[in-house]
């Protein structure tokens, strides 16, 4: 809510103590890389608790990733409705946030329904465990700039308004020198249309979330870092 924070009451899990322990022997399966069986856990538990956002992510990643006839999108449906107005009880969330870093190769472009969502629904220090152990993975793991859309931009610029997220931070600013559609790599500066969208679309929004950062160290250490990069962006720019 727009100038406002709202805190959302979290409770533990009210499942039947049989659906509690398939959930958890679930979560164990599917951390140890074993998913089929972690599948069949997560059916039971879907039997007695058809909105488990943890079970369903098992069951969705089995279908899309692991099953015999694969269904790409099978994520899709779980990231773009079901999560965004979960009501998580503490265990399915934390073995939520487990599940997609372990797999982040995959839930990655995810990354804008899950910071949206743990920026509602968190406190600052969860907020920040879950970013700095998801972002700075996904930011590394990008081939271009594509996902850096405004939203995901605003996303980063209101997290870094509530919370820390220095190795989210050190990821962006690394994204500005070294992913591949940098105009740094391979000195792509003679295009010159490119590297003006990329200054007014990428770099002049990221040096903005790091001014906004609260740490008067972190601040001073990030900004001071970010515009030796700007002043040899804009020189290489106007060459």
């Amino acid at each position: 809510m727009c100038g406002s924070e709202v805190v959302f009451p979290k409770r533990h899990l009210t499942a039947s103590p049989n659906a509690v322990l398939t959930l958890e022997e679930g979560a164990r399966l599917f951390l140890s890389g074993n998913f089929e069986s972690a599948k069949t856990c997560a059916e039971t538990v879907i039997s007695m608790s058809n909105d488990n956002v943890a079970a369903l992510y098992i069951t969705n990643y089995y279908k899309a990733f692991r099953s015999e006839v694969k269904n790409s999108r099978s994520l899709d449906d779980l990231f773009n409705r079901i999560v965004p107005a979960a009501e998580f009880e503490i265990e399915e969330e934390e073995m939520f946030k487990q599940f997609v870093i372990k797999t982040i190769s995959h839930s990655s472009i995810y990354e804008e329904q899950l910071l949206a969502k743990f920026l509602e629904y968190d406190d600052p220090n969860e907020l920040a465990e879950f970013v700095e152990a998801f972002c700075p993975f996904a930011i590394m793991g990008k081939q271009s700039y594509a996902w850096l859309t405004s939203k995901m931009l605003s996303l980063y610029l209101e997290i870094t308004k509530k919370t820390n997220i220095p190795k989210t931070w050190y990821a962006l600013y690394t994204a500005l020198l070294k992913n591949p559609d940098s105009p740094f790599v391979g000195n792509k500066f003679f295009l010159k249309t490119k590297t003006a969208r990329i200054q007014q679309e990428v770099v002049e929004p990221i040096g903005a979330i790091f001014k906004t950062i609260k740490d008067q160290a972190l601040n001073a250490k990030f900004v001071s870092a970010y515009n030796a990069y700007l002043a040899k962006f804009l020189a290489e720019a106007a060459k």
